[in-house]
């Protein structure tokens, strides 16, 4: 999993574009490998899917709403950050839209198919 501590400029998604805080979390996997263990110790390996993601806070504009960031579906999503760029295709709006009425932000976690990120 990728973390941006610092340097995050901004969120772009569905040709919309919005302010974001300092952070971000991302995730370029789409597969995940554990170990099957039974009574003589490790057997093997399981592979399950596991979608990739970016998640970040969302500062709302004027003029934007949670509902224009909590409706999005399929769409490509871009984290601008000072050193990369991370871009998340195919992706849906996940969780839940509650908006932080003293920072008028919200936690976007957007999860899709292909996540890539550029340095």
């Amino acid at each position: 999993m990728g973390v941006v501590n610092s340097g995050v400029l901004g969120l772009d998604a569905g040709g919309q574009s919005f302010a974001t805080g300092e952070s971000a979390k991302y995730s370029t996997q789409t597969r995940e490998v554990e170990s099957v263990v039974g009574g003589s110790g490790r057997l093997g390996r399981s592979t399950k899917g596991k979608a990739a993601f970016i998640e970040t806070e969302v500062f709302l504009m004027e003029g934007q709403s949670a509902a224009d960031i909590a409706g999005l579906r399929a769409v490509t999503v871009i984290l601008r950050c000072e050193d990369r760029t991370v871009t998340l295709s195919n992706a849906d709006f996940i969780g839940s839209a509650e908006v932080d009425a003293a920072k008028n932000s919200l936690t976007a976690r957007f999860e899709g198919s292909k996540c890539v990120e550029i340095f």
